[in-house]
């Protein structure tokens, strides 16, 4: 069998995430759509490909540097196979490269990091434009606050406090390292970068949506570094939204 790698981008606003799931159509996720193509382009089934991707991003999140991977039975033109999928698939999913890699590579397990930004737009007036990849936040928000709690996260810890439940109820190790937790300045915005080698369900949605929180004066910077200490989720505000996340690179 032959093995390769993809990279993807895609918009999330209209799909369940990135994982096939049960009761879901492959309408209906990143996965599906890319292993519909994949089975008319090489003519292998689904049990075959085994596409797997390095992060399973939630419903409305956005990608800009997915990475995923498959077997085919025969060796693709990979110049081929990018031209046809992206021929195939829907304009808001695009395979930016198709790379052979060697036959132990993972997609998953191979990723040394994950880096997710978060947008948010801090102009009083709602950007028409946006609106579907920004969180709109019309409020005064303390850059400075932001950032000094950003800071507090980098380094080990236990995230039971900004991790939701999964869906099947499986606990998973809450202990994970950020390497850093950045608060960058665009214009009429923010854009918060952070890097772990895994995160836990929901994480990055809940670390945002207490930042804002900070930033808006309605939680204390010792608030939010009691979310960490207690490793309790109840102290922590709703998360943000998902419409303002992207997995950047893998």
């Amino acid at each position: 069998r032959m093995l390769s790698q993809l990279l993807i981008a895609y918009e999330g606003a209209k799909y369940a995430g990135w994982q096939t799931q049960v009761g879901l159509t492959s309408h209906d996720t990143i996965q599906g759509k890319i292993e519909e193509v994949l089975t008319r382009v090489t003519g292998d089934d689904r049990k075959i490909l085994g596409v797997m991707g390095a992060g399973r991003t939630d419903s409305g999140v956005h990608a800009l540097g997915q990475v995923a991977h498959f077997y085919t039975t025969k060796a693709q033109s990979t110049r081929k196979l990018h031209s046809a999928l992206n021929g195939m698939l829907p304009f808001d999913i695009r395979v930016r490269e198709v790379s052979e890699v060697p036959p132990d590579f993972h997609a998953r397990f191979s990723a040394l990091n994950k880096t997710y930004h978060y947008y948010i737009h801090t102009d009083p007036v709602l950007d028409p434009f946006t609106r579907q990849y920004r969180l709109h936040c019309w409020y005064p928000l303390d850059t400075d606050k932001i950032r000094q709690a950003a800071s507090s996260l980098v380094g080990t810890h236990d995230f039971s406090g900004f991790a939701n439940r999964t869906r099947n109820g499986k606990k998973r190790n809450p202990m994970r390292t950020i390497s850093r937790f950045d608060v960058i300045e665009i214009e009429r915005g923010l854009r918060l970068e952070v890097q772990s080698s895994g995160f836990l369900y929901k994480q990055v949605r809940n670390m945002v949506g207490a930042l804002v929180h900070v930033g808006r004066g309605m939680m204390s910077l010792d608030e939010f570094e009691a979310v960490l200490v207690h490793k309790d989720r109840s102290r922590a505000p709703t998360g943000a939204s998902a419409i303002g996340l992207y997995l950047a690179t893998v």
